[in-house]
């Protein structure tokens, strides 16, 4: 099966990453996830498994959390009931 992946730009030329907001990354994920055709029957089991390496938001080992809250949210908004979050270190 061939992987596929969807880039969306959350900020623009010579802004700063971490003074993106919350609804900026909500925005970009949910277009992301669209791009996709993300399509999944509602009563799917689903696992999140974000990369979070170290307690440490920075770098790039960590998904931000803000990033995590957003597949959270859109997949709660498109009515999903039975999602696990996983991740160990």
């Amino acid at each position: 099966m061939p992987s596929e992946i969807a880039v969306v730009r959350v900020c623009g030329e010579g802004e700063e990453s971490r003074g993106v907001e919350a609804k900026s990354v909500r925005r970009a994920v949910r277009e992301a996830l669209e791009k996709l055709h993300f399509k999944l029957s509602r009563n799917a089991e689903v696992l999140v498994k974000p990369n979070i390496a170290t307690a440490k938001v920075g770098g790039g080992v960590t998904t931000h959390p803000a990033v995590l809250d957003s597949v959270l949210a859109f997949l709660s908004g498109k009515g999903f009931k039975n999602v696990c979050v996983a991740e160990s270190s």
